[in-house]
Formats: C-alpha cells, structure tokens, sequence
C-alpha cells in the first residue's frame, strides 16, 4: 500500500512539474543574433520554431530582432537591441480572464497585439520598463525605451493603450497618437506625430519601422492594417525636429 502511495504522489509530482514547465509560446521568427536565458537556466541562442516558457530572458543583437507567438494568440515583436523578459505568464485556455501577461522591456523596443487574455481581462496585462507601464484596453502598440535609458516613448495602433508613470498619473492614447515620458519622475505626455516634441524623431523612426517590418504579416489575421500610426508618419516632416527619413528594420530603438 504504501508503494502504491509513493507511485501515486510521485506522479502527481511528475505531472506537476510538466504542467508548471508548459511552453508559454513560441518564437515564430528569428533574424540575426537573439538569445534566451530561461529562469534558473543558461542562455541559449534561440532560432524560428523555439519555444520560450514564464521567466524566460531574451536578448536581441545589433541586427537581431524576434516575433513572438504566446498561447493565447498574444503577438510581440522585439526590435533590435532589446532586453525583455516574460516576467509572469499564464494562461487558462477555458477561463482566459483568469490568466496574466506581464512582460518587462529593460532596453530596446517592442510592439504587442494582445491575445485572447487581454481582451478577456485588458488589467492582466502589462508591458513595465523602468519609468512607465503601458496596459491596454485594446489591442495593439509600441513601447520603445531611449538609448539613454531614462525616457520612454508609448504608441496606439489599435483601440486604447493606457500609460501609467512611476508618479502614478495615468493617460490613455487613441490610435494613432503617443505618449513620451522624460523620466522616473516625469508625468507621460501625450502628442501626436505632428506636435511631438523636439528630439525624438529618432523614437518615432524607430517606432514606425517595427509598425512596418516586425510584426505586420504575423497579424494579419489578429489586427486591422497598420494605417493609423503609418498615417501618422506622414505627419512626422517637421514635427519635433525632423522626421528622420524612412525607417528601416535595422532601426535601433
């Protein structure tokens, strides 16, 4: 008997452990230099087809970017020079409300278009980066972290994407539009293409460039045309400095 008990909890152990080392998603493309590190784990260099699990690191090179696909059909694609990690995933495919996507950008840029969890409950979801935290009550944007590392720009391709500041002001973008946050203790302020502020055509090339090469063609049958914030780059010429010319999928964030 007490055999049959140790079999017993042994392999509920066993499937425990299956369960909790599910895939959280897929890498359903890979270009160039792009690393893992999953928790507790070595990084490793990934390619197309990989899966990736909850607490998993990944980093892009100078010419490395990613697409990522989640279980729930959440969408993201990382540019070059990024470091993200998926820092709380969880999925329950018969009561999707009750999952979480909570994802954290140290560097670089990345766009999202949510998954069946946040469109079942948008307050589980959150991209977070070191002075803002951008959630949804939509389903589609950009989230790209100056180079110098203190400022960060947010964009709405779809719907409503809300940006909250480390002060704890909250504001919430319309397609089309940003938000650009100077620092840690920095209300974000919201603007269009043509009033952005002076100094960040650089963000808007580059956020325009992920809108264009990243992600397009893995959400085409999730997420209207990438028309508001291309239409928006129209307006960039002379907005805040410069547009910067036609970005490139090599643009660094």
């Amino acid at each position: 008997m007490n055999r049959v008990v140790k079999i017993v909890l042994f392999m509920g152990f066993w499937l425990s452990g299956v369960a909790m080392a599910a895939p959280a998603g897929v890498f359903s493309e890979v270009v160039g230099d792009v690393t893992m590190t999953p928790a507790g784990k070595a990084p490793v260099k990934v390619k197309t087809g990989d899966s990736f699990e909850s607490g998993a690191r990944m980093v892009t090179g100078p010419q490395g970017h990613a697409n990522l696909k989640f279980e729930d059909g959440e969408l993201m694609a990382l540019a070059v020079n990024t470091d993200f990690t998926v820092t709380n995933y969880r999925y329950v495919p018969s009561a999707p409300a009750e999952g979480s996507v909570i994802v954290n950008l140290a560097r670089g840029g990345l766009r999202f278009v949510t998954g069946l969890i946040g469109k079942a409950n948008p307050s589980q979801f959150a991209v977070r980066t070191p002075t803002v935290t951008a959630g949804v009550r939509g389903s589609d944007g950009i989230v790209i972290i100056n180079p110098n590392g203190g400022s960060v720009l947010v964009g709405s391709n779809g719907d409503k994407v809300t940006v909250t500041g480390a002060d704890g002001v909250t504001v919430t973008l319309d397609a089309g539009t940003f938000s650009y946050s100077t620092g840690p203790n920095a209300s974000p302020v919201t603007f269009t293409a043509a009033t952005a502020p002076a100094g960040i055509a650089a963000l808007l090339d580059s956020a325009f460039s992920l809108i264009q090469t990243k992600l397009d063609t893995a959400v085409a049958n999730q997420s209207a045309a990438a028309a508001p914030l291309q239409n928006a780059q129209s307006q960039v010429s002379g907005a805040g400095g410069g547009g910067g010319g036609t970005p490139t999928s090599g643009t660094s964030p």
